[in-house]
């Protein structure tokens, strides 16, 4: 069996930003966002927060890379698996249960399954929030703020699990200022891409942001006998953020959603031996004069869902304390099919179910004590499926 990746190239074809003129080309800082740069290839004010907390990169004494979103874009860099071109001992790839459902490595360290009855040995942060189950973290890589990628084990920082490393993406919140920005990119295979955004202020120390991404493409396989396509793209994701500033007490609201949907991948046979290669070797020769056409007798699909509440609630005690609350709920679901044996007969094939919940909420008291400092909290984490 073998898998066929063809070259999917893609061209912006369309930017449109609004922002006052009072107001600066990037964007405010956040007063809890993890990275901010006033010029994007300055290490010295990339602030990351790899250790819990804000502090320069060149101070954190951790392997980490880490990009603003304005370094992304220079980049190129538009989905999560974008992000190996740009990383050392990072591969973000699909897994077995689909183009939605990434597999994270780091330094080796991998998630055999993402099934329920494993947890990862890399941890997905979103706006701080765990993503044990990264159903659908692909499709939600817009309205960048900062990416950070931790390499090897973080101890108690991330739990007990991130013996890999942490993968921390934080998206840009809201500002005091009215902003938009449309974008969208058109390519091969019919592809085309379109990201919104709208920032809203909506009273004395309150404002909203929504985003969205839309993503289409066309499948660049064929089944030789239905005409099906596989490799294909359906994907759309949405997200609003609600801040409210009271200067000692900033709390962000956040919810997201995901929705994704495809006619999966595909294997392909370029040989057999034993008692099936006669009556495969038709078969065989036309997927070596044509790989890009396939014959499988179970129809591939991938369906991944995921819907995600979260809350950061900061309160400053004094100049150097601060308590921070950090609460979620994620709900995903995915459902795969493949053909494994690759071929027209029933040999193998697999349908691959997961649907699961959970709910965390991490309480910090962070400071700083003369040329100490520190960070402490508890975590409760509950899964159920």
């Amino acid at each position: 069996m073998k898998s066929i990746t063809k070259c999917v190239s893609a061209i912006s074809v369309l930017t449109i930003a609004i922002i006052p003129a009072s107001s600066a080309m990037a964007q405010a800082p956040s007063s809890s966002g993890p990275a901010e740069a006033a010029d994007a290839n300055s290490l010295g004010d990339i602030v990351v927060t790899a250790r819990r907390r804000s502090e320069s990169l060149q101070r954190v004494p951790v392997a980490v890379t880490a990009q603003t979103g304005l370094q992304l874009e220079r980049s190129g860099i538009h989905d999560l698996m974008d992000l190996n071109r740009s990383t050392p001992s990072l591969s973000i790839s699909a897994s077995s249960r689909g183009s939605n459902v990434p597999n994270v490595v780091i330094r080796g360290q991998r998630q055999i399954d993402t099934g329920i009855n494993t947890d990862p040995a890399v941890v997905l942060y979103e706006n701080e929030l765990p993503f044990v189950r990264p159903n659908g973290l692909n499709g939600s890589f817009y309205d960048i703020e900062s990416v950070q990628v931790l390499r090897g084990p973080q101890g108690t920082l991330f739990g007990r699990n991130t013996t890999g490393g942490a993968l921390l993406i934080t998206t840009n919140r809201p500002t005091d200022k009215v902003q938009g920005r449309i974008a969208g990119s058109v390519g091969n295979f019919a592809f085309w891409d379109g990201e919104a955004m709208l920032n809203l202020p909506i009273g004395e120390g309150i404002a909203l942001r929504v985003a969205g991404k839309i993503t289409r493409r066309d499948g660049y396989m064929h089944d030789r006998v239905s005409g099906r396509e596989a490799n294909n793209v359906k994907n759309d994701g949405e997200r609003a953020t609600l801040r409210i500033d009271r200067g000692i007490v900033t709390s962000d609201f956040m919810y997201e959603r995901f929705f994704g949907t495809n006619n999966g991948t595909f294997n392909q046979i370029f040989g057999v031996v034993g008692p099936f290669a006669a009556s495969l070797s038709a078969e065989v020769a036309a997927n070596r004069s044509n790989p890009y056409t396939y014959v499988n007798n179970t129809p591939g699909e991938e369906t991944s869902k995921a819907e995600t509440f979260g809350n950061i609630t900061t309160l400053r005690l004094a100049d150097e304390i601060s308590l921070k609350n950090i609460i979620g709920w994620r709900n995903v679901s995915s459902f795969s099919r493949q053909d494994f044996d690759g071929s027209s007969a029933f040999l193998l094939s697999n349908d691959g179910v997961t649907h699961v919940r959970q709910f965390s909420n991490e309480l910090q008291l962070s400071g700083k004590s003369g040329n100490l400092d520190w960070v402490g909290g508890i975590v409760l984490f509950q899964r159920a499926w």
